[in-house]
């Protein structure tokens, strides 16, 4: 249609979408395309403005959003100020004309209501979704959930599944232990097991991964609150060794530990743990003390005319694509053999070295190659990466195993005094 074609998929009309943003920076503004090229990739008409060049721009907005089957919204703070009128005189026209457009429609059109949808890169930035779309559904883009969710939704997809029979009421007996007396501290610790092996079943859940000096454990998350001072974590896990052995890291002393969750790392003290078997599952209770990862002197140091963030993006390829270090030295016109540069390379005197690629070593035979283990491994990188000071943030860590050759997309932001700098790494990892 705005690109100068009615596109069909599988003998249909692809239906259209316009993506509304704000271009608050160049990495957002790189956000956004990958988003609205991965939607065309996947059948959807995906219609950008750096897509098309038109005479008229307030012109072509106001017919996009009349005639778009869809409307994405990608709400930032700087969109939401725009939004509102709160920008300065001149700047951010093309969001503010276009969202008035879109607003407007909101008012005379239900239809237009219905198909317009707020989404946002990462859980921080749905916090500024436009006011008028506040109750509609919104959807995380860094989520792939979240995407293939929307996804279906844009396709027409069915996204229902059928209900089970309706059975009959449990009936409670005197002190049986329930997940919500577990979550609260009421019931007691009562590890008596059946004998059914589908007791050890693996929980439906996003996988999470903890690790406590040489110790590392895993589960499936029920409940993850993080609050200003500590984080509440209610997870299953699969077997009663690793359940045990997290609750263990309450009774050595406030242990320090490091938690990679989704595309998040966190450093705190346990503050308490306990075990409970409810239901033929291991369920586990973690409280923690947050604290903060800091970067030691020389994570922003640089060594021989090797800059703090060179040594980031090779480390970042060390880890996620086992890069040889001696070769990406090398590369600098600089003497591999010299041992400083492996030493800042690996992040010395960060939480713990880059000594490995955690990814090449979680994956190589004979290990399995399932999701999970592919985002277990993914998990393992994604903490070394911020645990090394490679980068405080990560926007972006994806991991596509196709047989022996796995895809790595990565993108995140390190800080060096008060400048902001991106590191990402795009490759392939050839898996034994």
């Amino acid at each position: 249609m705005f690109l100068g074609r009615e596109p069909e998929v599988n003998n249909k009309r692809a239906p259209t979408v316009l993506i509304s943003y704000s271009q608050d920076s160049e990495a957002h503004r790189e956000r956004v395309l990958e988003f609205a090229q991965w939607l065309r990739r996947n059948g959807i008409d995906c219609i950008l403005d750096r897509f098309v060049r038109p005479v008229d721009w307030a012109l072509w907005m106001e017919n996009a959003v009349r005639e778009c089957d869809w409307i994405i919204v990608v709400a930032t703070e700087t969109y939401l100020n725009r939004a509102r009128g709160n920008e300065e005189p001149g700047r951010g026209l093309g969001a503010i004309w276009e969202y008035g457009a879109i607003r407007q429609g909101l008012y005379e059109s239900q239809r237009l209501s219905d198909r317009t949808i707020p989404a946002a890169f990462g859980p921080a930035d749905l916090t500024f979704i436009p006011d008028a779309l506040r109750t509609a559904q919104r959807y995380d883009l860094e989520s792939d959930a979240s995407r293939t969710e929307l996804l279906h939704r844009l396709a027409g997809l069915r996204t229902t599944v059928e209900p089970a029979p309706l059975g009959d009421l449990p009936v409670r007996s005197e002190g049986m232990p329930t997940a919500s007396n577990v979550a609260s501290g009421r019931a007691t610790i009562d590890t008596s097991r059946s004998a059914d092996p589908q007791d050890k079943r693996d929980c439906a859940g996003p996988l999470i991964l903890i690790r406590a000096k040489a110790e590392q454990f895993d589960g499936r998350v029920a409940s993850y609150e993080r609050g200003l001072r500590e984080t509440e974590i209610m997870m299953t896990v699969g077997d009663e060794r690793t359940a045990n052995g997290i609750a263990a890291l309450a009774m050595a002393g406030a242990p320090e530990v490091l938690i990679a969750f989704r595309n998040g790392v966190q450093k705190g003290r346990v503050r308490s743990a306990t075990h409970q078997f409810v239901e033929g599952q291991d369920l586990v209770k973690l409280t923690v003390a947050n604290d903060e990862i800091r970067p030691g002197p020389m994570g922003d140091a640089s060594y021989n005319g090797v800059s703090a963030e060179q040594f980031a993006e090779m480390r970042a390829r060390y880890i996620l694509l086992n890069e040889p270090a001696e070769a990406m030295i090398a590369a600098l016109g600089r003497r591999p053999d010299d041992s400083m540069y492996g030493h800042f390379l690996r992040g010395a005197d960060s939480m713990f070295q880059a000594d490995r690629s955690p990814i090449a070593t979680h994956l190589a035979p004979p290990n399995h190659r399932t999701s999970r283990d592919v985002e277990l491994a993914r998990l393992e990188a994604l903490m070394m990466i911020v645990a090394t000071n490679t980068v405080k943030e990560v926007d972006q860590l994806t991991l596509s195993l196709n047989q022996s050759i796995l895809r790595v997309r990565f993108r995140g932001r390190r800080r060096h005094y008060q400048d902001w700098h991106e590191v990402s790494v795009e490759g392939e990892l050839r898996l034994p």
